[in-house]
């Protein structure tokens, strides 16, 4: 296929796929199946100065959706008959049967599927969608699955992509965009060029805003981890603790001595109401050292597939607008940092009369497992262990090992690499828009990916050169269709429904039952198959 072939009108194409509200992966052959699926749809566009159109009779003429219905302002409601830009969107929903069945956060002209398109007969304007892009479906034959995942980072090792990591994991809409910091132990220089892949393997819609790659230079025999802050550490002589009970009274200490994914599961089991679990740990003090690096390897959980479905299920056609919602209500937002800081794992000290905190990481991902460090200052406790604890909200947090090195040790100094070039696989660039973080973003649908290569760090004897990968940006996960006819959808206002799910999300003990209550089954489901 030629590249220059592809119309920008098809730029579309990703839309389609969800327009079908398809229970499965479905693949649209013709243009003429593009059509229909949209002809008697309700298309609801918001664009990016917050005018929202409600359109029937949609039809795509080159980069333009033309429709007729009304446009919704603040200031009030108006009749529309004419054209939307793409250039001018911010979201993309249609609804079939009643009922809204899809979501997609749109980019710039140009910008929105054209590498969805795996295939263009020129002759007859046929055309196929890439199967990657297709509803998200638990437990059914649909997309990859939502959940709390992220863009996917690959690392070039001088013969192939490695997978390295998840970034962004809980940036769940620009109100909660974020930076994180990804140690990739396997990229290598190739002529001078460290090169690193970014890539959309689930269904949700990614805005990256800026990335960077750092170097440092440290012991041949030393493993690099970063802290929740993004500092580096060198690590070398790993101690397992000495003893590790859950919060249930159970001894999981040959679960987390070591990693060999036999992971300790978090689970409600046994929490009562607080929904919490963790582990207490007893970690060996090395020579009367107060400082060490504390270093955690685990994954965690898909719960927020669970609680995705949730949502969906109260909101109903409505999901579009509590996206908005999300990029612009400030308390909103603030609510949902704050379920940020509970599923995240927190770390506190047994300091010989209470239990302060030494910091806490944030979910990574779902898919990769990972390794974060963290600095811990016990003090002159002259006592020959330490206690600590692990603590998040249940089910969220599997841990496969923990270990302390009380090795003295200072941070080590990173370099940032130039970024050379930043590319989609049909060779267009898009460093400009990701060498700095700022109000361009790169958009990346489902099945789509970004090569980026830096300059490299010269490496010298008896040293070895790490990079780690800094990602700035926010994503949106498409909505479960399955739940858009669920008897849970509230025959209210839009803003009654995101008043409801404020009072939900500041009261533990009313939005976590039903949530657990559903993973649990799910859990019990996947135990017996």
């Amino acid at each position: 296929m030629k590249p220059h072939a592809i119309h920008v009108a098809f730029s579309c194409l990703s839309i389609s796929v969800l327009i079908a509200g398809c229970q499965t992966t479905r693949t649209i052959t013709k243009r003429s199946e593009f059509e229909r699926l949209k002809r008697d749809a309700l298309v609801k566009i918001i664009t990016r100065d917050s005018v929202t159109f409600e359109l029937v009779g949609v039809s795509l003429v080159d980069s333009v959706i033309f429709g007729t219905g009304v446009a919704r302002t603040s200031s009030g409601v108006q009749r529309f008959q004419g054209g939307v830009p793409f250039s001018h969107i911010r979201y993309i929903q249609s609804g079939e049967s009643g009922f809204w069945t899809g979501l997609l956060a749109v980019g710039a002209v140009g910008y929105v599927g054209y590498t969805a398109i795996s295939y263009l007969n020129e002759g007859n304007q046929d055309f196929r969608v890439n199967a990657n892009i297709a509803w998200y479906q638990p437990g059914g034959g649909g997309g990859s699955g939502g959940g709390t995942s992220c863009p996917t980072i690959y690392a070039w090792d001088g013969d192939r992509y490695v997978v390295q990591g998840e970034a962004i994991s809980v940036a769940l809409g620009r109100g909660l965009e974020m930076a994180t910091v990804n140690v990739l132990p396997s990229l290598r220089s190739d002529g001078g060029i460290s090169t690193v892949r970014i890539t959309n393997e689930r269904a949700e819609t990614h805005y990256l805003n800026a990335v960077s790659l750092e170097a440092v230079m440290t012991d041949e025999r030393a493993e690099v981890v970063a802290d929740p802050g993004g500092t580096f550490w060198p690590v070398y002589q790993l101690r397992p603790p000495a003893g590790a009970i859950d919060f249930h009274g159970n001894d999981v200490l040959a679960r987390i001595q070591k990693s060999d994914s036999d992971y300790w599961e978090s689970s409600l089991s046994g929490s009562g109401s607080t929904f919490e679990d963790g582990i207490e740990l007893t970690l060996p003090v090395e020579g009367g050292r107060t400082e060490g690096t504390l270093l955690i390897r685990g994954i965690n959980t898909q719960i927020f597939n669970t609680v995705l479905r949730n949502i969906s299920s109260i909101l109903g056609d409505d999901y579009l607008e509590f996206t908005k919602q999300l990029d612009e209500d400030p308390e909103l937002i603030q609510l949902m940092r704050g379920w940020m800081s509970e599923v995240s794992l927190s770390v506190t000290l047994w300091n010989g009369r209470e239990w302060v905190s030494c910091g806490s990481m944030i979910p990574e991902a779902t898919t990769v497992p990972f390794t974060k460090g963290m600095r811990l200052n016990v003090g002159n406790s002259g006592g020959t262990s330490v206690k600590i604890r692990l603590t998040s909200l249940a089910d969220v947090w599997n841990i496969d090992a923990v270990g302390i090195d009380w090795t003295p040790v200072g941070p080590l100094q990173p370099a940032g690499m130039k970024l050379l070039s930043a590319q989609r696989p049909d060779g267009q660039s898009v460093a400009d828009d990701l060498g700095t973080a700022d109000s361009r973003y790169v958009v990346v649908l489902p099945g789509q990916q970004v090569d980026c290569r830096f300059g490299s760090m010269k490496g010298r004897p008896g040293k070895k050169v790490i990079y780690a990968l800094g990602v700035q940006g926010y994503l949106y996960e498409w909505p479960v269709e399955e739940q858009a006819r669920s008897p849970k959808i509230l025959p209210v206002s839009m803003g009654m429904k995101v008043g409801i799910l404020k009072t939900m999300l500041r009261n533990r003990n009313v939005i976590l039952p039903p949530i657990y209550e559903e993973w649990n089954r799910e859990q019990a489901v996947r135990r017996v198959h």
